[in-house]
């Protein structure tokens, strides 16, 4: 019977453009958008390599996860490097990115020293450290394209996560050309019919 109720609702919200996945009574229905996407980031997982050789592997949830030497967080490292509250990794239209709490040894992306409190995307080839630490990402379906070479993508150190990108600047200066073209042989027609004027009236 709940089957039953479940198609019916799908059939009257195929009327208005929105379809639903068939799910048992005791779950609530999503769009398939989000179904695909809990899917596909529940594959993703990261490993860790920590100082004293321990190795382990965790997969990512939806929300992301915290990293600090505090008990609260997802990922526990007890060392004197970490902070207490240290890093966060978020997952956002997309990519990956990790945000440094303001903490005190800093996070670290290969070499590169992360700013405080501002995202910056991760591939799975590069490192994450943490006060020892070594981190690295595996996606089992990737949902976006890698650059062939990380030292030529596009840097997205201070981009917010889901923040519209700036729009181009190049289409409003090649319409101010063209109507800079336009004016000019404007003016020329007017100084030639001013021209043509005068000669004709001095006929």
């Amino acid at each position: 019977m709940a089957l039953t109720l479940s198609k019916r609702i799908i059939k009257r919200k195929r009327q208005t453009a929105t379809i639903f996945c068939v799910y048992p009574s005791y779950e609530t229905p999503r769009t398939l958008a989000q179904a695909n996407t809990s899917r596909v980031m529940n594959q993703n997982q990261i490993h860790i390599l920590e100082p004293n050789g321990v190795r382990r592997s965790r997969p990512i949830p939806p929300q992301g996860l915290t990293i600090g030497r505090g008990s609260e967080n997802d990922i526990v490292l007890a060392y004197e490097a970490v902070s207490r509250a240290h890093a966060q990794i978020t997952f956002e239209q997309g990519y990956y990115y990790v945000i440094d709490f303001n903490s005190a040894n800093g996070t670290f992306i290969d070499n590169l020293r992360l700013p405080p409190h501002t995202p910056t995307i991760w591939w799975p080839k590069q490192s994450l450290r943490i006060g020892g630490a070594t981190i690295t990402l595996e996606l089992v379906q990737t949902q976006r394209r890698q650059p062939a070479d990380l030292d030529q993508m596009e840097t997205r150190i201070g981009w917010v996560p889901g923040e519209a990108q700036q729009p181009s600047v190049q289409k409003p200066q090649q319409l101010a050309l063209i109507l800079t073209v336009v004016g000019v042989i404007c003016l020329c027609l007017c100084a030639g019919l001013a021209v043509a004027s005068y000669y004709f009236m001095g006929l």
